[in-house]
């Protein structure tokens, strides 16, 4: 070892205060004994996450001084084996120039222990991850003193072999620069230093996140064209999108070094944003000067929307709330994996954590006009469709749907010259389909009335389609992946059997009443031209 130097041990435990960004324990004014040497860590810590500790001795104590039973400096030396990557650790936190004015010049391992949580907050950090990335590729072997263990629900003890300044890292958090508890002799170790009230713990300390919160989000029909089930859409339908994130622990932080947190959502293409509505923390909204938001340009691939919340300092555990509206747009019909929303969260705009993705999908069916035996395909017939009691309408140049305001008000949607008619653009939900207008030389007294089931989404994303019966049997389901719907010129095309049989017979009874009535009303023309 070398570099020696005598310092205040207040430095030692800022340096674990400020690296961690977790406050430390508080204890007695007295000098407390524990019997072995170890760290202890507490935090949300899983036993199912098989989560990995690793401990790596960075420097020495050295000569303790006590006064009073109360421990008040202490030696600290750098660890040869780890000089240079201190060194280069600073170097990356951008503090070499303030390192080499300093007194601790020759010994970076007291500087960093000299760094305090106000000021060096970041620069801590800075250099706790530079010094987790040079041992990811090591073995073992290969680093002195290096302790693993496999952590318990609540908290975990990581033995070190000796007292000191450690590395802790963390396979599902952010690395820690820690101190021990100070040896005082062979099997007794001081954790405890200062006079009250201004008593800390050494080598106990909370986890830290590696990464930043994963958000939530949700979406629900802002202005629903008919109804919302939460999975697809009408094209045409407003839609708003909850993004929800919990603000991480930011101790060392405060106005003076904020803690922003950039809140990123991705939309497809098919998603037009029509703006952020609110942003709250907790309860409370935020006003414009407390966020920036940067919105789409013309030449992004997708609809980008990004806030910075500028300083989440001191609310720690209470939710960040985004709300916005989008609009789904005709880009949606082409999406065959469903129009998609991606929330994520950074710190500095370009690592980003963990997304939340919401889908949305829209659907459609489509049918054939042909006549009776379906040899020709029939253009010019006009259908309207409803859902429920709510006739809708269509426009057909941004392909979205309304609702109308009446059977009157909803559009005609026509078979085009191949006999295709198609609905686009719908969410999953049973439909009436009601032919309003037969193709010329068709009859209009046997128009059809059919329902049209669409549900059950298969894993490639295409729905279950299910075609209702008509009244007079014009639905031809005989190929279930191309339904024809017919037109007929007189009654003797129609079906003879089942309903269409019955509704046969009933038009015909109607026009041997008609006719009866006719020549019920000619005969008494007669008589009175002939009583005349």
């Amino acid at each position: 070892m070398k570099g020696m130097f005598k310092r205040a041990l207040a430095g030692i435990a800022a340096a674990a205060l400020a690296a961690t960004g977790l406050a430390m324990g508080a204890a007695t004014a007295n000098a407390a004994l524990v019997d072995t040497a170890k760290i202890v860590l507490t935090g949300e810590i899983k036993a199912e996450e098989n989560r990995t500790f690793k401990a790596f001795q960075l420097g020495d104590y050295t000569t303790p001084e006590y006064v009073g039973g109360v421990l008040k400096s202490v030696g600290l030396s750098t660890d040869s084996d780890w000089n240079s990557k201190l060194v280069a650790a600073i170097g990356a936190a951008q503090r070499t120039e303030q390192y080499k004015a300093s007194k601790y010049y020759g010994n970076p391992i007291g500087y960093i222990a000299s760094l305090k949580t106000a000021t060096d907050g970041e620069a801590l950090r800075a250099i706790a991850t530079n010094l987790a990335g040079t041992v990811t590729a090591e073995t073992p072997s290969e680093v002195t003193n290096i302790s693993t263990v496999v952590g318990n629900p609540g908290s975990v003890t990581v033995p070190v072999t000796d007292d000191g300044f450690y590395l802790i890292t963390d396979s599902m958090g952010a690395p820690i620069l820690i101190g021990s508890p100070v040896k005082v002799t062979e099997t007794q170790y001081e954790n405890s230093l200062g006079e009250a009230p201004n008593v800390s713990t050494l080598g106990t300390t909370a986890l830290k996140p590696s990464s930043v919160p994963v958000p939530d989000k949700t979406v629900t029909g802002a202005a629903p064209i008919i109804t919302f089930d939460g999975k697809s859409v009408y094209v045409g339908e407003t839609l708003t999108y909850t993004v929800s994130v919990v603000v991480p622990n930011t101790t060392g932080y405060d106005e003076t070094h904020p803690y922003a947190l950039y809140i990123k959502d991705t939309a497809d293409p098919g998603l037009t944003i029509t703006g952020i509505s609110s942003v709250k923390m907790g309860d409370a909204p935020l006003t414009v000067t407390d966020y920036t938001v940067d919105g789409p340009t013309a030449t992004d691939a997708n609809t980008v929307t990004t806030v910075m919340i500028k300083n989440v300092a001191k609310h720690d555990g209470k939710t960040i709330t985004i709300t916005y509206n989008a609009t789904v747009n005709d880009k949606a019909l082409t999406d065959v994996n469903g129009v998609t929303n991606k929330a994520e969260v950074s710190r500095d705009s370009k690592d980003w954590g963990q997304p939340t993705t919401v889908t949305v999908r829209t659907y459609g069916f489509e049918f054939t006009k042909k006549n009776a035996d379906k040899t020709v395909a029939l253009s010019g017939a006009e259908f309207i469709i409803s859902q429920g009691t709510k006739y809708l309408k269509y426009d057909a140049a941004s392909k979205k749907w309304s609702a109308a305001t009446g059977e009157a008000d909803a559009t005609h949607i026509a078979s085009d010259t191949d006999g295709k008619v198609k609905f686009q653009g719908l969410p999953l939900g049973t439909y009436t389909v009601k032919e309003v207008k037969a193709p010329a030389g068709y009859m209009n007294a046997t128009m059809p009335t059919f329902t049209v089931g669409i549900a059950d989404v298969n894993e490639d994303g295409t729905p279950e389609l299910t075609f209702g019966d008509d009244a007079w049997g014009l639905v031809d389901k005989t190929d279930t992946t191309a339904i024809v719907v017919k037109n007929v010129k007189n009654i003797t095309e129609l079906p003879l059997t089942g309903a269409a049989g019955t509704m046969l017979f009933t038009v015909v009874g109607l026009l041997i009443a008609g006719a009866g009535a006719l020549v019920y009303a000619k005969s008494r023309g007669v008589k009175r031209a002939l009583r005349g």
